[in-house]
């Protein structure tokens, strides 16, 4: 019985995750930035900007780690893409559910991780002083920020949300998680929670939305210099 009991416990964390991860909730007054007015617009996408996704063992930054980045460089004068992903090190143990969602095991991060400082060193080289767009950018700018500090980085970077641009480009789907707006626009999702995938669909879902916007969408979602995001 015990063990009937930690599986259903087990499983009821694991679409919880899941289910606030893909932020597919009405927005509050103090949501993601995803929901905010840009401080500042620009009329064309930069000739430069980086793709960022991440996996972490929960939904909470201050409690909760990243164990694996992924980031996409994309140019879209040319549609080239240049990427850079790492696990991540971590001392113990990660969750089941976590492992369960994403497929990642200790033993991966053991043996290909690397420590979350170097992890971060390597990040900001990658990015340089590119803005980045991620899915629920508010989720990923405080795991980032976070972690950057630990490390003594300075980290904040103009960025925009897809997920903000999706909601304002497709409004009225009944779910806004990155697979089934992928699904709307007949974009091929790459390996789910897996943060290189997640990372090339959410680039190709961005650049669907902005096209489908038009010039004034991406004024309205375009990069914006967040204030504190720790």
């Amino acid at each position: 019985m015990p063990l009937l009991i930690a599986i259903v416990v087990g499983f009821i964390c694991l679409v919880i995750f899941i289910n606030e991860r893909s932020d597919d909730k009405a927005p509050t007054i103090d949501q993601a930035l995803c929901w905010r007015q840009p401080a500042h617009v620009l009329d064309r996408l930069p000739d430069q900007f980086i793709v960022v996704d991440l996996e972490t063992t929960g939904l909470h930054s201050g409690n909760h780690r990243i164990i694996e980045i992924a980031a996409v460089r994309y140019t879209p004068a040319t549609g080239a893409t240049e990427t850079y992903q790492t696990l991540v090190t971590r001392k113990s143990p990660l969750p089941r559910e976590i492992v369960s969602l994403t497929g990642i095991t200790d033993l991966e991060l053991k043996e290909h991780g690397i420590p979350e400082s170097d992890a971060m060193i390597q990040l900001l080289a990658f990015i340089g002083d590119l803005p980045i767009v991620s899915y629920n950018i508010e989720f990923d700018m405080k795991f980032l920020g976070k972690a950057a500090s630990r490390a003594k980085l300075t980290f904040d970077p103009k960025h925009a949300c897809a997920l903000w641009t999706a909601r304002n480009t497709i409004p009225g789907l009944s779910s806004y998680r990155l697979v089934s707006v992928a699904k709307e626009l007949n974009i091929r999702s790459g390996q789910q929670h897996r943060a290189l995938g997640d990372a090339m669909t959410a680039l190709h879902v961005f650049l669907a939305c902005v096209e489908r916007g038009g010039p004034q969408m991406w004024i309205q979602t375009s990069i914006a210099s967040s204030a504190s995001t720790v």
